[in-house]
């Protein structure tokens, strides 16, 4: 999975904002969020990002797996990312 072409993605303070160019969506991260939308645009693939978010942050990895699931479920129900070619 990796960000759509279509979407940018600006920092405004200290929040995400993306926006969807093809459907005029925008989306504002919560800090989790918006660590696993900068690591996928960084290529990094699932268990890369599990890791970096478990040393970033301190949360229960029970926790961190349903906010990383909630994140990208949110990221394909609104078509803000494409599945990887490369996988």
């Amino acid at each position: 999975m990796r960000p759509d072409p279509d979407v940018v993605a600006r920092r405004i303070h200290d929040a995400l904002v993306l926006v969807h160019l093809r459907t005029d969506g925008i989306y504002e991260m919560n800090s989790t969020a918006a660590r696993v939308w900068e690591l996928l645009s960084e290529s990094c693939d699932d268990a890369q990002i599990r890791a970096r978010l478990l040393e970033e942050f301190e949360v229960a990895p029970e926790v961190l797996e349903r906010e990383i699931a909630q994140a990208l479920a949110v990221f394909r129900e609104a078509q803000l990312v494409t599945e990887d070619p490369r996988a």
